[in-house]
């Protein structure tokens, strides 16, 4: 079939076109049945019809309209006469491909002006086949071409009884949107009401009543849908239906699900800053009033100043490094007596401002390890303090530790803007406390205070900053005492104003919410105020209950996100149930503050297990087992099994130190690892216990009893069977190393059991700092497997410059010992077989296990069996079992690169040969590369949809701005061969969209793109600096699912994580 040169040869030989089978059916049936475009048009060409029907009355349109050839409808339509032909059972092309579910050759029917209302013999429009079928995407399509949504077939039906009996609410909500009748009955009698109460379809029956359906119609028997309901044994929704009875009632509920033209009443202003700065204090200030402020100011003045800066035996100092040459160490103290306890929440009426919500962060080190789930959402404000009585330096560095640790939690969004600032850019502002003990100007004539050290500071965070967040052009300069003051008041001014543009962006409030409100206020709370916490199914029935029974999903998913941007509860997903917190302030102070208080640090158990029964004891007026889930949510502990006994594991409190002998020299003779490493390094700081959170959870879903797991303080090892890892924490405190050995019979189990532990940590940061980047440095191989103390890593650029030159045997230099070692060795353990689709056959068939779903799915993780007070135990058990442990069942998608040493070779330097080689990579590596499925996809050879979005926000920084040479993004897509769409792209003087952004966007449509022609581009616009930036961030490789067939490679890969 679809022969055409034959055909051409047999009509060249005198065979007869025109001639019919027994169905009727010519040529062009066969052709148009098959999707053979190219025959129909050669039998066109030579007088065949394209409109005769066969004897079923079908039309080669029909038939390949059938079949879905969207390619053969198109020509058809193109050259037909009547695209609205039927056949003997009434039905025209488009019904065919409705039925079919055949959304682009829909998309051409109508395109070609076909006709959706047209009936068959049934009386079904197009419309009516598509809800029969479920095919919700071509009944939407079909309704925004126009068709009548009110057409009844032949019992009487209209498209709403047929999704009223299937339950297909969004179609549902769609037709009532649309205006379709909700009160017509069939021939049976039965309305749309009716079919849904008697199906069970609670939220359908919801959405035609608020669609003005009468509850109180009856079928031609008399009987009512609440009847209806009850007879089938759905209750609830008699119950409903059944208070819905009462007109002014319903007509009540349904005004409150109407958007009202006010915006919400409120947001979150965030308050940052080191401990001592002030936070507090400003709190206080704005909400007394000005006589009382004149008490406190006395009161302020009196305390002794810069009392955080003695040092004494009640302080705790945590060393942060914000320089790469770590010779400038910045200590924070935190005065145990008067510090915030976790996040203090505050609902506040204030003048000038209005209704806020109040978030005050403490500075206390241990919180910020749960400070993710409250930050990500830039709906709200951010002010970040600093003490004018601390010395500049002091200054610059906490504002810009806060800054960076904005800007790791909170995500990029697309939109691009110029210079590449998130879509949804975060708004910050900087408040400069203690005006009156510092050596601050005041003007006379308004009493403002006047720093030179606060401009400075905030001039230094503009250009570190300015395209990453909405940085308010001025520092509040203010005695956080004095009410009154000009920079108080116009910070007030900044709130307000600014809190009008966030709640102007939102979704509208409603009676609806504002009864939510009102209830949680005046009774919830209080009525729960020992443990002020349901299940997400808890809160709906108690919001139908009490609030307003119409209220649908849709509605219910709409509230919450509206409570949550007001600050008025807390969602939190669990593993089983997602919780909501109707008090903040009893979550964040009373829990989460006290559990991570110094004080009950210091009185924490240093193994840091504990039993359900203890975490009761120690908050007896809570429901402890839905606690624990709420900490287990937060990575704060993880369930764990010790001798059949359940208990919890807490490794914030873990203080255990390592056992002697863990990771000595052994009969092992194969060893890898990598450093992960963030450029911000203390971002790294407080993230290592979630990450041994994940390690146990991990375990767990694994299942094997061949895998343990021991942890201690900053370190973990977690062996499978004969294989080792060792996760600790580097004693600068500043990256985490992985380390993997081995038998040398197992070099590709090492590789994707190290693999495995990299995604793991990988995926923890991602979900923690999705503003930030992980990077890997690859160890020395041969000095991890001499126990060397200190362990070459390599660099990105070295490593990528020999990927190029000689493939994965090529060598690199050990700048430490001045040993060669190849990179096959480095990043895979010697083992060419992970490399190659055809060498696989000679694999061992080996289970799967399956952990990088178990990173991927961080909400719903499970936790694990295994103890850490047994793991030494098993161990001994475990070395003498030659089994080998289940292994992968999924492959990470891509390994980042290792950041550049300042040491070694400049990256665009070693780009100069990069791409020379480029042509000839393939022809000087090994042949283990030739294969045409490789398994490992190098960084040069990536399609440039692989570019991280951090990544083309780095270009976007750099090429967006003019460049007096030309070297910027219009070169840039000049170069990508974008010229002819480079007017098109040009966003203009809009700064809402990044014109490298653009570029990109488009280039990236194009199948046969790669970051190496990227890479390539930057090198011949000499834009050393954009390389530079980019380098660190790339993906060094991906490894891709190719090899389906064999257990070694079963793959089970989540789409979620691209």
């Amino acid at each position: 079939m679809g022969q055409l040169d034959v055909l051409k040869f047999l009509h060249f030989k005198g065979a007869d076109l025109f001639r019919l089978d027994e169905n009727s059916e010519s040529g062009v049936h066969w052709a148009a049945r098959q999707g053979h475009r190219d025959i129909i048009e050669f039998l066109h060409q030579h007088g065949l019809s394209i409109s005769t029907p066969n004897k079923a009355g079908d039309t080669p349109m029909h038939l390949a309209a059938k079949q879905g050839h969207v390619k053969t409808v198109e020509y058809l339509c193109q050259h037909s006469t009547d695209v609205n032909q039927i056949n003997e059972d009434g039905e025209t092309s488009l019904h065919l491909a409705v039925m079919r579910g055949h959304l682009d050759v829909v998309r051409s029917l109508i395109n070609a002006s076909s006709n959706p209302d047209i009936a068959d013999k049934h009386g079904c429009t197009a419309l009516h086949w598509a809800l029969r079928r479920h095919h919700s995407a071509i009944a939407i399509m079909l309704l925004q071409y126009g068709c009548n949504i009110d057409t009844v077939d032949h019992v009487g039906e209209a498209p709403i009884h047929i999704v009223s009996r299937e339950g297909l609410l969004s179609m549902a909500q769609t037709l009532c949107a649309f205006g379709c009748k909700v009160e017509i009955p069939n021939k049976l009698g039965q309305y749309p009401l009716h079919l849904a109460a008697r199906s069970g379809h609670m939220e359908l029956v919801r959405c035609l009543c608020l669609a003005g359906c009468d509850v109180e119609l009856r079928n031609k028997d008399g009987i009512t849908a609440e009847i209806s309901a009850l007879a089938q044994g759905f209750n609830e929704m008699a119950n409903l239906l059944n208070k819905l009875r009462n007109v002014h009632l319903r007509e009540e509920y349904i005004s409150q699900l109407i958007p009202s033209t006010k915006p919400i009443s409120k947001i979150k202003l965030k308050m940052f800053g080191h401990s001592g700065v002030g936070k507090s204090t400003f709190i206080d200030s704005l909400k007394c009033g000005y006589f009382v402020s004149w008490f406190r100011r006395s009161v302020g003045s009196m305390s002794p100043k810069n009392t955080r800066n003695k040092k004494n035996d009640s302080m705790s100092q945590s060393v942060i490094e914000l320089n790469s040459s770590g010779t400038n160490n910045l200590q924070f103290e935190t005065n145990y007596e008067i510090y915030t306890h976790g996040i203090d929440v505050q609902q506040l009426n204030i003048s000038g401002i209005g209704e806020i919500s109040l978030w005050e962060f403490s500075g206390h080190e241990p919180y910020y390890m749960i400070y993710d789930n409250f930050i990500g959402n830039t709906n709200c404000l951010h002010l970040v303090f600093f003490s004018l009585s601390d010395p500049y330096d002091t200054q610059v560095q906490q504002v810009q530790f806060w800054l960076s640790f904005l800007q790791s939690r909170i995500p990029v969004h697309e939109p691009l803007g110029f210079g590449g600032k998130s879509g949804k850019a975060a708004r910050v502002a900087l408040v400069a406390t203690h005006a009156d003990s510092s050596s601050c100007h005041r003007v006379s004539a308004t009493g403002e205070y006047v720093s030179s050290e606060a401009t400075s500071v905030l001039r230094t965070m503009q250009l570190k900053f300015a395209k990453i967040f909405d940085l308010h052009e001025t520092v509040f300069v203010l005695d956080a005492h004095v009410v009154g003051s000009p920079a108080l008041k116009a910070l007030k001014n900044y709130v307000a104003h600014h809190k009008n543009k966030v709640t102007q962006g939102l979704p509208k409030s409603t009676g609806f919410l504002e009864g939510v409100c009102s209830h949680l206020s005046t009774t919830w709370r209080k009525s729960r105020c020992c443990f002020p916490v349901m299940s997400w199914k808890e809160f709906i029935d108690l919001v139908h209950s009490e609030v307003n029974p119409l209220a649908g999903e849709e509605h219910m998913k709409e509230l919450i996100q509206q409570l949550q941007i007001m600050g008025e509860v807390v969602y939190i997903a669990c593993e089983n149930d997602d919780v909501v917190v109707l008090d903040p302030t009893w979550l964040c102070v009373t829990i989460l503050g006290f559990l991570l208080s110094q004080e009950n640090l210091e009185q924490s158990r240093v193994t840091g297990i504990y039993s359900g029964d203890d975490i009761q004891l120690l908050y007896p007026e809570a429901d402890g087992q839905k606690l624990l889930k709420i900490l287990e949510a937060f990575q704060l502990c993880t369930e764990c099994e010790t001798e059949g006994e359940i208990e919890y594991e807490f490794p914030r409190f873990n203080l255990v130190e390592s056992v002697e002998g863990l990771w000595n020299a052994s009969q092992y003779t194969v060893y890898g690892g990598v450093r992960l490493c963030c450029q911000h390094k203390y971002l790294m700081t407080t993230l290592f216990s979630r990450l041994q959170v994940n390690l146990r959870r991990a375990i767990k879903e694994n299942g094997d009893p061949d895998c343990y797991l021991y942890q201690w303080y900053h370190g973990s090892k977690y062996s499978s069977g004969l294989l080792e890892g060792l996760i600790t924490f580097t004693d600068d405190e500043t990256a985490y190393e992985i380390k993997v050995r081995g038998p040398a019979t197992l070099k590709p189990e090492c590789f994707f059991f190290l693999e495995d532990l990299l995604t793991i940590a990988e995926q923890m940061f991602s979900d923690v700092c999705p503003g930030a980047i992980m990077e890997r440095h690859y160890l020395s191989c041969a000095q991890l497997k001499s126990h060397s103390k200190n362990v070459y890593a390599y660099s990105p650029a070295i490593i990528i410059n020999a990927l190029v030159q000689d493939g994965v045997y090529s060598t690199v230099t050990n700048k430490i010992t001045g040993a060669n070692e190849t990179l096959l060795n480095i990043i895979f353990f010697g083992a060419a077989e992970v490399l190659m689709f055809s060498h696989r056959s000679s694999l061992p068939e080996i289970p799967s296990l399956n952990f990088q779903n178990i990173a991927l799915n961080k909400p719903r993780m499970p936790h694990s069996l295994t103890s850490p007070s047994l793991a030494l135990h098993n161990q001994q058990i475990n070395m003498n079992n030659q089994k080998l442990s289940q292994r992968r069942k999924s492959l990470p998608s891509t390994i980042t690169s290792p950041t550049n040493n300042k040491t070694q070779s400049s990256p665009c330097q070693i780009l100069q040969d990069f791409y020379s080689k480029l042509s000839q990579r393939r022809e000087s590596s090994p042949a283990i590369l030739h294969d045409q499925n490789p398994v490992v996809v190098l960084v040069s050879d990536l399609h440039a949809s692989q570019l991280p979005l951090l990544s083309c926000q780095c270009l976007c920084a750099i090429l967006d701005t003019p460049d007096s040479m030309g070297r910027d993004w219009c070169m840039l897509g000049v170069l990508l061969g974008m010229t002819d769409k480079l007017p098109k792209l040009d966003p203009g003087d809009n700064p809402a969209f990044s014109p490298t952004a653009c570029i990109m966007s488009e280039w990236m449509k194009r199948p046969d793109t790669t970051l190496g022609q990227l890479l390539r581009r930057l090198l011949e616009l000499e834009r050393t600096d954009a390389i530079e930036t980019l380098m660190p961030t790339l993906p060094l490789f991906r490894v891709t699912p190719v090899c389906l067939k064999h257990n070694f490679m079963d793959l089970n890969v989540n789409a979620n994580y691209d």
